[in-house]
């Protein structure tokens, strides 16, 4: 599903009951649009891979956590930021506590490269989806998303959390 609602665009990816939305930079003008379209996808938390577009202020006032986890464009994300998409990951979709369980939205600039590619490593960590077939599903909803390096990324990715794990993560030791 691609949602255009004015200026926005938001592109939900399901696999099973797992869910995530990929989605544009917001900018101060166009926020609130967001925040009502990602309410309605029952989104509980951001995640801004790219610089700053947009005061999170109005994100948090409406119960949406804005997390800062930026790279280069067209990069694959360092080690420790994966770390840290992975722990937000388990936290919202493996949580020790029921109510702690959200929907996870990311965003770059145009939604083609940072987002998609953090999108496919929930995928790959949260429903052991092969790493190929988590390019494909993103790419039904965006269409030449993910370029060449981040595809290779994908390619030699191996997850952090152990296999089939149905309670809260458990990361394996690297």
């Amino acid at each position: 599903m691609v949602v255009v609602a004015g200026e926005i665009r938001t592109r939900l990816v399901e696999y099973g009951k797992f869910k995530i939305v990929i989605m544009d930079a917001p900018c101060d003008e166009n926020s609130h649009m967001y925040v009502r379209e990602l309410k309605q996808l029952g989104v509980t938390d951001v995640v801004r891979t790219c610089e700053p577009t947009y005061s999170p202020e109005l994100f948090e006032r409406e119960g949406i956590e804005v997390h800062e986890m930026t790279f280069p464009d067209g990069a694959a994300p360092p080690e420790e930021l994966i770390q840290k998409w992975n722990g937000l990951i388990c936290q919202r979709y493996r949580p020790k506590d029921p109510a702690d369980t959200g929907v996870v939205a990311v965003h770059c600039v145009a939604g083609l490269g940072r987002a998609p590619i953090m999108a496919a490593v929930a995928l790959i960590e949260m429903t052991a989806m092969d790493p190929m077939d988590a390019v494909e599903k993103i790419r039904e909803r965006q269409k030449g998303a993910i370029n060449a390096r981040q595809l290779k990324f994908l390619q030699s990715y191996k997850p952090m959390t152990k296999p089939g794990a149905m309670g809260p993560c458990n990361c394996a030791v690297m």
